[in-house]
Parts: structure tokens; C-alpha cells; sequence
């Protein structure tokens, strides 16, 4: 019966170790389209409202639905503590500081860090210019995850469940 119990339970943390990393998976292809659809909302904000970078923050700060919330929540919090830095010092380090813990990776969390070198600093067309070179950078990444997503997530699930199996039968 001992055997029968533990046979189960190497099974199942191997299956969720499986899907833990499908999920992983899934979880950056939708924080990647977040990041674009903020970046669409910041590029539209500036080129057609002439909005203030604070008050743009400020209207995604205050998305329900978003993952990116904390994101600019906090962006704000430090620009009013810390009003004298720069914005772009704020843009950098909250980006660097929350990105992995949204499940990010080296290659988008560098694409936008490095919006900060031109975001709020010149005229609108060229923050445009930046945000749309960084949103297609974006793109091509979240192209990049969806397929590795398509191909590894469903693999992730089976080596589990695999593993499981094969350590069960060694152990029997």
C-alpha cells in the first residue's frame, strides 16, 4: 500500500512539474501581448492626445484586468517618492525589479528597459518612432514564445508525467 501511495505521488509532482512549465510558458506569451497592447495605449496617448507620460501611467495604472497593473503602480509610487530622479530611472528599475517575478525573460525585459533611453525625453514622433521599433521587438518575440509554446508546452506535460512513470517502474 506504502508503495502504491508513493508510486502516485512521484507521478503527480512529476506531472505538475510538467505543467508548471507549460504554464510558465503560457503565462509569458500573455504578458508579452499586455506589454503590446500597453505600448499601442502609450504610442496613441502621445501621438493623438499629447498626453503626459504621469497621467498615462496613471490611466494604466488603473486597468483592472491587466498583469501589468503593479507594474505602473509602482512606477508611480517611485516617481512621487522620488520625484527629483529621472523618469527614465523610474521606466528602468521598476521594469528591472517586477519582470521576472511576471514571468518575463532577458530579451523582452531588456526591450523595454531600454525604452526608457527615449520615452518622455524628446519630441512625440520620436517616442513614437522608439515605442513602434520596440512594440515590433516585442512582436517578434511573442511570436518566438507562441511557438515554443505550440512546440514545448504539450512536451513539458508529458516528460512529467513520463518521468513519473519511469521513476515509479525503477523503484518497483
Amino acid at each position: 500500500m506504502l508503495q502504491i501511495l508513493g508510486a502516485i505521488l512521484v507521478i503527480f509532482s512529476s506531472t505538475a512539474l510538467g505543467i508548471a512549465g507549460k504554464q510558465k510558458l503560457v503565462k509569458r506569451t500573455k504578458i508579452l501581448g499586455e506589454w503590446i497592447c500597453a505600448i499601442d495605449f502609450i504610442t496613441a496617448e502621445i501621438e493623438q492626445n499629447h498626453t503626459p507620460i504621469p497621467d498615462i501611467l496613471n490611466m494604466l495604472s488603473k486597468q483592472d484586468n491587466s498583469s501589468l497593473k503593479p507594474v505602473f503602480i509602482e512606477m508611480l509610487n517611485r516617481i512621487n517618492i522620488q520625484h527629483e530622479l529621472s523618469f527614465s530611472y523610474h521606466w528602468h528599475t521598476t521594469i528591472r525589479d517586477l519582470a521576472f517575478s511576471l514571468g518575463m525573460e532577458y530579451e523582452e525585459i531588456e526591450t523595454l528597459r531600454n525604452t526608457a533611453s527615449y520615452l518622455g525625453r524628446y519630441q512625440a514622433e520620436m517616442q513614437i518612432s522608439g515605442l513602434l521599433h520596440t512594440r515590433s521587438k516585442l512582436v517578434s518575440i511573442q511570436t518566438l514564445a507562441v511557438q515554443a509554446l505550440q512546440n514545448k508546452g504539450n512536451v513539458y506535460r508529458m516528460c512529467g508525467i513520463a518521468a513519473g512513470i519511469i521513476t515509479v517502474l525503477m523503484i518497483v
